[in-house]
């Protein structure tokens, strides 16, 4: 495929004049990652939303997955602290 009549931009596609959703792996910048902990402390954690109006690059769905692995992320580690303790 020559990719003629397709353009990219931000997570969508042109096909021929229809716009498509383009699935694609992308990690979140450091930049991305500071704005989205403002948002969180501005708006609320679950203000999916207004979190992502002020990221700019990511969609709702996009903001709402990024807080779930976050969390995770947050208490994956808290449990070693706490084994800590004990030794």
């Amino acid at each position: 495929e020559s990719g003629e009549g397709r353009s990219a931009h931000a997570g969508q596609a042109t096909v021929f004049g229809h716009k498509r959703r383009v699935e694609e792996v992308r990690y979140w910048s450091e930049e991305e990652h500071s704005l989205f902990l403002v948002g969180v402390q501005r708006f609320g954690a679950r203000n999916y939303r207004a979190l992502s109006q002020f990221i700019k690059t990511r969609t709702p769905t996009q903001v709402r997955t990024h807080l779930e692995k976050y969390l995770h992320k947050l208490q994956v580690r808290k449990p070693s602290t706490c084994s800590e303790k004990n030794l």
